[in-house]
């Protein structure tokens, strides 16, 4: 981890994996990115500059993704498979991975992630700084274990006036990892703090968004049931039935000259069809 004066870290992650005799594509490699600070706020750090090769620096297929508050690269060739040791360099530049402290800057970071489902036999980290720094300036610590762990198996050693290293004195197992401070005196490093993560409705573009959803569900599930049951009262009843005595209608219709329809013609304009009793009616008449 070379962390450079103007706030940003310059990563290189050098992983030698052992698949046995399994045969499989490649590796997950996920890396946390989203921090709650002391207020409550999600803070969100920027990756950028991605390469993963092997130590010759062949590339490899790799495809980023996030998947929850993780960035997460899926490293290998869905056409190829892998088997025994392999080696991976991952290399990346991360913005907004340094905390500010009144009297001391520091990086926190999670060496190795504690996503791994197997075993790991060692991680060793080294951090440089951009400048000197006196021994008895430095803030060191480093934890291993599950997440929260509080255990030390680790050890700590100043090899130079700005560099560091951390590693692990016993193996790890599944799903724990190495996590590391450095502190160090502030001016050395600008100030570069990561970015707020504000939900997506909590935007302008979000908020118009939202107000657009609660006005349709309002028209949908207010205005709509009251305008059906006042268009069904106004014209969509169904008329009442004829009450009390009904008088019957013996005499045919007549034309506009008062001249009275035939049976034949009353049928037909009836029906609109001139058959058998249409005939036998004009007989009679």
């Amino acid at each position: 981890y070379a962390i450079r004066a103007d706030g940003r870290v310059n990563v290189t992650e050098r992983i030698a994996y052992d698949f046995s005799d399994l045969e499989r594509h490649g590796i997950y490699r996920d890396i946390p990115y989203v921090t709650v600070n002391s207020g409550g706020k999600r803070l969100a750090m920027d990756f950028s500059d991605v390469s993963v090769s092997n130590t010759s620096g062949t590339s490899y297929t790799f495809v980023r993704s996030t998947v929850g508050d993780d960035i997460r690269f899926k490293i290998g060739d869905a056409d190829k498979t892998v088997t025994g040791k392999v080696p991976y360099v991952i290399g990346y530049t991360v913005s907004g991975a340094l905390t500010y402290f009144p009297g001391h800057d520091e990086f926190y970071w999670n060496v190795s992630g504690n996503r791994w489902d197997i075993p790991i036999a060692k991680v060793t980290a080294k951090v440089t700084l951009p400048a000197d720094v006196a021994r008895e300036e430095y803030r060191l610590e480093c934890f291993t274990g599950p997440t929260g762990s509080r255990e030390e198996n680790c050890a700590i050693k100043l090899t130079d006036a700005r560099t560091a290293v951390i590693e692990t004195t016993e193996p790890l197992g599944s799903r724990e990892g190495l996590t590391i401070v450095v502190g160090f005196p502030k001016g050395i490093v600008a100030v570069l703090e990561p970015k707020e993560v504000v939900p997506s409705f909590e935007t302008r573009l979000g908020k118009i968004v939202l107000i657009l959803i609660g006005i349709g569900a309002f028209l949908w599930y207010v205005v709509a049931p009251v305008w059906v049951v006042w268009k069904w009262w106004t014209s969509g009843r169904d008329p009442k039935p004829a009450m009390g005595e009904a008088n019957a209608w013996f005499s045919p219709p007549t034309t506009k000259k008062r001249r009275p329809l035939t049976p034949a013609e009353t049928g037909t304009l009836v029906d609109e069809r001139a058959d058998n009793r249409d005939i036998y009616a004009s007989i009679v008449d």
